[in-house]
C-alpha cells in the first residue's frame, strides 16, 4: 500500500506542477527521503499524511485512494 500511495503523491505533486523539491521544502523534509517516498523504496508514515493533504490541497480520502471517483 505504501508505493501506490507514494505513486499517487507523486501523481498528485506533478498535477499541481510542483517539482519534488519544493514539495520536500513545503514538507520540510529531506529532498531524498521524499524521493524514496515517491517511489516505493521507503513507507510513507501514519504522522504525515495530513501534511501532505494540506500541502498538496487534497483530502486524505484522495492520498489514500478512497474517494469514490
Amino acid at each position: 500500500m505504501s508505493k501506490e500511495i507514494g505513486r499517487r503523491l507523486k501523481v498528485l505533486a506533478a498535477e499541481r506542477k510542483l517539482r519534488q523539491t519544493e514539495l520536500a521544502a513545503r514538507m520540510e523534509m529531506d529532498y531524498g527521503h521524499l524521493n524514496q517516498v515517491l517511489n516505493g523504496h521507503r513507507p510513507v508514515y501514519a504522522e504525515e499524511l495530513p501534511r501532505y493533504a494540506e500541502v498538496l490541497g487534497v483530502s486524505l480520502e484522495t492520498i489514500l485512494g478512497l474517494e469514490e471517483k
